[in-house]
């Protein structure tokens, strides 16, 4: 996992930090990222799309063996309506959520 990438601005923009000493730390997250990168001697690449999906895919542990996790490691994913809208999910099924999980966070 720690080939991965990630970070609190890669949100629609509802969710985006705010203010001056979240600004601040997204510098600090990048530069750490490469760092660590860099001292792992491994390739920096950032998530853009369900690409990052399939590649996250065998490492993440199902519900169905789940005190059997497939990396050292628990990883767990989580998608927003929104994301899962991003991800090109048929709206008939988008429309299957309840209301609460369709409308989102509300900060």
């Amino acid at each position: 996992m720690d080939a991965l990438s990630f970070t609190p601005w890669r949100v629609t923009a509802e969710h985006a930090p705010l203010g001056d000493i979240m600004r601040a730390r997204k510098e600090v997250y990048r530069r750490s990222s490469l760092q660590r990168h860099r001292l792992n001697q491994q390739e920096h690449w950032e998530p853009r799309s369900a690409g990052m999906l399939a590649h996250l895919a065998p490492r993440v542990a199902s519900s169905a063996r789940w005190w059997e996790p497939p990396d050292r490691a628990w990883s767990s994913v989580a998608l927003s309506h929104s994301g899962l809208r991003a991800l090109g999910v048929p709206q008939s099924s988008l429309d299957s959520f309840p209301a609460e999980f369709r409308q989102g966070m509300r900060a």
